[in-house]
């Protein structure tokens, strides 16, 4: 599993790869009660938005990690938000994507250097 600074988390599974965001970041927003996925088919550049999670604090973007083609979506997230609070790195992934340029995946960041990022 990848991370990136803005929180999002990546793993690769075939030759797509799921995103999610953090444990960290879960935690930070409090329970989520919405979730506004990316459309299947869509294309965005590193940095982009991509969805917006909102909780009863406040509402936040999750960026592309890289270059990407949305190529499914956790449908399960739209009528319950808080599987990313309960399970953010498994059944509370938000998209599946395929990279349009993979050497943009040697700039994520490893377990080890994203832990040391959040520690306070």
């Amino acid at each position: 599993m990848l991370f990136t600074n803005q929180h999002e988390w990546v793993e690769q599974k075939g030759n797509h790869f799921l995103i999610g965001i953090t444990e960290h970041a879960a935690k930070e927003l409090g329970e989520l009660v919405f979730v506004q996925l990316p459309v299947i088919g869509n294309t965005y550049k590193k940095g982009e938005t991509i969805a917006v999670v909102e909780s009863t604090k406040t509402a936040s973007d999750v960026y592309a990690p890289f270059d990407l083609r949305i190529v499914n979506i956790n449908t399960l997230l739209i009528n319950n938000p808080s599987l990313i609070n309960s399970s953010p790195y498994s059944d509370g992934w938000i998209c599946e994507a395929e990279a349009l340029d993979p050497s943009q995946l040697a700039g994520l960041l490893s377990e080890s250097d994203y832990n040391k990022l959040t520690k306070c």
